[in-house]
C-alpha cells in the first residue's frame, strides 16, 4: 500500500526522528526505541557482517525530490559525501535533493567557499563528469535492489547474501538423499563438523558430565571422531557392516573420512552407515 505523503503517521515519524535531510541508513534516533528504530537497526546488522548497505540498495532517480544529492546512494557507486568529502564540506546546503542540483544543462552548486585548491578543483571536475547526463522524469524516486536481477527486493536475495558471508564453506561430500530420513542426514552432517552432544563437546560448553571419557570403552575422551571411528565398539560395528556389503575393510580416523568413503561407494552404503551409526549413538545415549 502506498503511503500518503501528507498522512498523519508519516508526519509523526518524520517529526520524531527528524528524517528530513538524513540518509536512509540513519533515519532513526537511538534515544527513541520502537518499531521504526528496530527496523533501521537492520542496516547496522548488515554492516556488522561486512555487507555495506550501498551494495544492496540504490535510489532510482525519477523526479529527484526524495534522493539526497550528497548522502544517498543514487549513483550506484556509493554516497557522494563519502567519496568527495572536500566538496561536501564546502557545500552550503548539505541536505539538498537531486532535483535542487539539476536545473538546466549544468549542475547548480551552492558553495560556502568556492573550490580553489588543486584537490578540490580535481574533485569538482570528476564529480561533474560522473553526474553529467542525469535526467529527471515524472515518476517519483524509488529504491531498487542491486542484488536482484530485476531490481525488485526479495527476502530470499538478502538471505542468500547473508548465507554467503556468514556460512562456513565445507569441502566434505555430504550427499543428501531423499530416501534417507532428513534427521539422519542432518545428524551425520553435524557429526562431521563436530556439533553433536558428545561428552567432550558438552563439557567444553560448561555442562556437567560424569566423565569426558567414552561411555562405551572408557579408553579415550568421547568426541565425534572417536565415537564413530576408533571406539572398539564402533570399529566392530563398522567391520560387520562392511562385511555385509561385501566391501573391503577400511580403517578411518575421522568421521569426515568415513563419509567421503561412503560417498565414493554409492547411496546404498551412505544409507546403511548413517542409519546404523545414528541408531548406535541414540541407543547408547
Amino acid at each position: 500500500m502506498k503511503c500518503d505523503s501528507n498522512s498523519l503517521w508519516k508526519s509523526t515519524i518524520s517529526g520524531l526522528h527528524n528524517l528530513g535531510g538524513k540518509a536512509i541508513p540513519r533515519m532513526a534516533k537511538k534515544t527513541l526505541p520502537g518499531v521504526w528504530y528496530n527496523n533501521m537497526k537492520c542496516f547496522d546488522v548488515l554492516q556488522e557482517t561486512g555487507i555495506e548497505v550501498d551494495s544492496v540498495f540504490k535510489l532510482q532517480i525519477g523526479d529527484g525530490q526524495k534522493a539526497l544529492f550528497w548522502r544517498d546512494n543514487w549513483t550506484g557507486l556509493g554516497p557522494l559525501q563519502s567519496r568527495y568529502p572536500r566538496l561536501f564540506q564546502l557545500d552550503k546546503k548539505k541536505s539538498a535533493v537531486v532535483a535542487d542540483r539539476f536545473r538546466g544543462d549544468a549542475v547548480q552548486w551552492a558553495w560556502n567557499k568556492k573550490p580553489s585548491s588543486g584537490l578540490e578543483v580535481r574533485d569538482l571536475a570528476v564529480i561533474e563528469a560522473e553526474v553529467a547526463g542525469t535526467a529527471l522524469s515524472n515518476p517519483e524516486d524509488s529504491w531498487i535492489s542491486l542484488i536482484a536481477g530485476d531490481g525488485r527486493y526479495q527476502v530470499s536475495d538478502i538471505r542468500g547474501l547473508l548465507d554467503s558471508v556468514m556460512t562456513e564453506s565445507m569441502q566434505n561430500p555430504i550427499v543428501w538423499i531423499r530416501l534417507v530420513p532428513t534427521k539422519v542426514m542432518c545428524f551425520m552432517w553435524r557429526a562431521v563438523i563436530g556439533r553433536i552432544p558428545v561428552a567432550l563437546a558438552l563439557s567444553r560448553r560448561g555442562i556437567a558430565v560424569n566423565s569426558p571419557l567414552c561411555h562405551l570403552c572408557s579408553g579415550r575422551e568421547e568426541d565425534a571422531d572417536h565415537l564413530f571411528t576408533s571406539c572398539p565398539f564402533a570399529m566392530e560395528v563398522l567391520s560387520w557392516l562392511l562385511k555385509w556389503c561385501n566391501i573391503p575393510h577400511t580403517q578411518f580416523s575421522k568421521v569426515e573420512e568415513m563419509v567421503s568413503f561412503a560417498a565414493d561407494w554409492g547411496c546404498c552404503l551412505i544409507h546403511i552407515l548413517s542409519f546404523n551409526y545414528t541408531n548406535q549413538y541414540l541407543i547408547n545415549k
